[in-house]
C-alpha cells in the first residue's frame, strides 16, 4: 500500500510539473508580451522610436501574429516616412481584417504607392459592396479616383458620401474642391463661394483656407493667396504644413516681387527653421520642403550645425539622403551612406 501510495503521489508531482509546462509557459508568454506592448507603447509615447521599435520586435518573435505588435510597427514606419508602412498595415489588415483596418491599408498606399496603386485599389474591392454605405469608403474610394484622374467617379464618390452624411461639412468642402478643378467657369465661381463659406466654419474651416489658398496659387492671385495664408496662420491649430505652404507662397512672391520680397521670405524660413529644430520629424520635413523647392544646400548647411546625436536620429539621415538625391550628387550621397547605419531602415540605406 505505501508502494502504491508514493507512486501515486510521484504521478501527482509529474502531472503538476507537465502541467505547469504546458499551460505555464503560454501564461508566461502572455505576460510577456503584455509587457513588451506596454514599454513599446510608452516608448512611442516618449518620442523614443528607437526602443520602441526594439520593444515591438521582441513582442514579434514571442508572437509574430501580434496586432499590436505590427500596428506600432506601422505608425514607427509612418513616423520614419519609410515605404514599409504599407507591408506593416498589410500584415495588420490581413490578421484583422477589419473595415477600419482595411482602410488605413488604402489610406497609406495611397500616399506612398505609385500609379497605379493597385494595393489600394485592391483593399477597397475587398470591402465591397458591404461598406458602400459607410462614408469613410466612399471618401476613400473619391480620393483613389482623383489620383487616378477619374474626376466624374470622384465626384459620385463624394455625393454619395454627402448624401449618407448630410451633416457633414467634409463632404461639401471635397465637393467644391473637385469642383475648383472644372473648365466651367460659373462651376469654378460657385466652388470657390462654397470654400469661403466653410473657411468660417470650426471643424473644416482650416482645410477649406489650404486649399483656397492653392486655388489663388493656380490662377496667379499671390496677393490673395498670401492673404489667405497668414489668415490660416493666425488659426492655434496651424500646423507644420500650413507653415511650409506660406513658404511656398511667400517664395513665389519674392520670385514675382523686388528684393523687399525675397526678404520676408528668408526671414520667415529662419523662422519655420527655428520651430524645427527640436524635432526630428519636423526637420524632415522642413528638409524635404527646401529639397523640392531648389534650396538642398542651404538645407544641408542648415543640418551640418547640429550636432552628431540629432543627425544621427531618423528620419533625419534620410531627409540628408534626400537632399543628396535632389542635387543629384551621388559620390558625396554614396560616401554619406557607406558611413551609416540606419536600423528599422537598413533595406531602405541599402
Amino acid at each position: 500500500m505505501k508502494r502504491l501510495i508514493l507512486a501515486f503521489s510521484g504521478l501527482v508531482v509529474i502531472a503538476a510539473l507537465v502541467g505547469g509546462a504546458l499551460y505555464g509557459r503560454p501564461a508566461y508568454r502572455r505576460y510577456k508580451e503584455a509587457r513588451g506592448l506596454r514599454q513599446a507603447a510608452d516608448f512611442l509615447a516618449a518620442g523614443d522610436l528607437e526602443n520602441a521599435s526594439l520593444s515591438a520586435r521582441q513582442v514579434l518573435q514571442l508572437y509574430s501574429k501580434s496586432v499590436e505588435a505590427c500596428g506600432i510597427m506601422a505608425d514607427l514606419a509612418e513616423r520614419y516616412h519609410s515605404p514599409a508602412v504599407i507591408d506593416w498595415w498589410h500584415r495588420v489588415a490581413e490578421l484583422a481584417p477589419t473595415m477600419g483596418n482595411r482602410l488605413k491599408l488604402a489610406s497609406c498606399a495611397l500616399r506612398y504607392q505609385r500609379p497605379p496603386y493597385t494595393i489600394a485599389e485592391q483593399a477597397l474591392h475587398d470591402l465591397e459592396p458591404a461598406a458602400h454605405g459607410v462614408p469613410a469608403f466612399q471618401v476613400m474610394s473619391a480620393e483613389l479616383a482623383l489620383r487616378l484622374t477619374r474626376l466624374d467617379e470622384a465626384a459620385e464618390h463624394f455625393q454619395e458620401a454627402a448624401r449618407l452624411e448630410p451633416a457633414n461639412p467634409l463632404h461639401q468642402l471635397n465637393l467644391a474642391v473637385l469642383h475648383t478643378q472644372s473648365t466651367n467657369v460659373s462651376t469654378v465661381s460657385a466652388a470657390r463661394g462654397t470654400l469661403e463659406q466653410l473657411s468660417t466654419n470650426h471643424d473644416v474651416g482650416q482645410l477649406a483656407l489650404r486649399w483656397l489658398v492653392a486655388h489663388a496659387v493656380r490662377r496667379g492671385d499671390l496677393a490673395d493667396a498670401e492673404r489667405l495664408s497668414a489668415r490660416l496662420l493666425a488659426d492655434p491649430r496651424a500646423i507644420l504644413d500650413d507653415r511650409l505652404q506660406h513658404l511656398s507662397v511667400l517664395q513665389l512672391c519674392g520670385n514675382a516681387a523686388a528684393s523687399s520680397g525675397h526678404h520676408a521670405f528668408t526671414e520667415y524660413l529662419g523662422k519655420v527653421q527655428a520651430a524645427a529644430s527640436t524635432n526630428a520629424a519636423a526637420l524632415y520635413s522642413v528638409c524635404e520642403w527646401m529639397g523640392a523647392h531648389g534650396l538642398a544646400d542651404d538645407a544641408l548647411k542648415w543640418l551640418a550645425g547640429f550636432g552628431v546625436k540629432v543627425r544621427r536620429a531618423q528620419p533625419v539621415p534620410l531627409a540628408e539622403a534626400n537632399l543628396y538625391l535632389a542635387k543629384a550628387d551621388w559620390p558625396t550621397l554614396e560616401t554619406f551612406l557607406g558611413e551609416q547605419n540606419w536600423a528599422d531602415l537598413e533595406f531602405l540605406r541599402l
